[in-house]
């Protein structure tokens, strides 16, 4: 409930004090974990508003005039569908892909689960609330970036020197891509020949 007065018998769950306004988050039954962080969150996006005496008003962000039109929506969402589409498609050729490998079958399967990122990395560990709020999402392995799986099995420093190593042995090398599903396409576009392909996806998936 927000309100601009405190009532009695009612827990404060949070204040905000601006130069113009005062306002008060109050609740007469304690709030479940996921309601209560996202008020937290609302507590920090509404830190620092200044209230003012003008009306407000809608303002489209897609038209410098700010008024709507179909037309800018309508190239919105097309951009968005043809990315979402060229997505889809690259993932799907992966996924088709990564159980031809040589590689046994439990590995392989690790690598699936990776690749829908349903491993318990600290990022996937704090969206289902299972560490504290208050708890570090750094890696735990060089502390230096927040620990997500694309960290963890690519850009982490142990990792990076574990696909270098690979990279050097093997004789070419590729600037680290942002995601698994584009290191797995850099890693098997290395070369053309196919039994040398599985060779190295062979080599992917335990190192992974």
């Amino acid at each position: 409930m927000l309100s601009n007065q405190k009532e009695a018998n009612v827990a404060e769950l949070g204040e905000i004090n601006s130069r113009d306004c005062h306002w008060s988050f109050s609740s007469r039954r304690p709030l479940f974990v996921c309601v209560n962080d996202l008020l937290r969150e609302l507590l920090v996006e509404l830190e620092g508003f200044r209230g003012t005496l003008e009306e407000d008003v809608w303002v489209w962000r897609l038209e410098e005039s700010g008024v709507f039109t179909v037309k800018s929506m309508y190239k919105k969402l097309e951009v968005r569908m043809l990315e979402e589409i060229s997505i889809l498609e690259a993932q799907g050729k992966v996924f088709s892909n990564i159980w031809k490998s040589p590689a046994p079958s439990k590995v392989v399967a690790f690598s699936w689960k990776l690749f829908h990122d349903r491993i318990p990395s600290k990022v996937n560990l704090a969206h289902r609330h299972v560490l504290p709020l208050e708890a570090s999402l750094n890696c735990a392995l060089c502390e230096g970036m927040t620990e997500s799986t694309n960290h963890l099995f690519i850009h982490c420093e142990l990792a990076s020197e574990v696909w270098q190593g690979l990279l050097t042995w093997l004789n070419f090398n590729f600037v680290p891509p942002t995601n698994l599903f584009l290191h797995w396409e850099c890693w098997n576009g290395a070369v053309s020949n196919k039994k040398v392909c599985k060779r190295y996806q062979l080599i992917w998936h335990p190192a992974i």
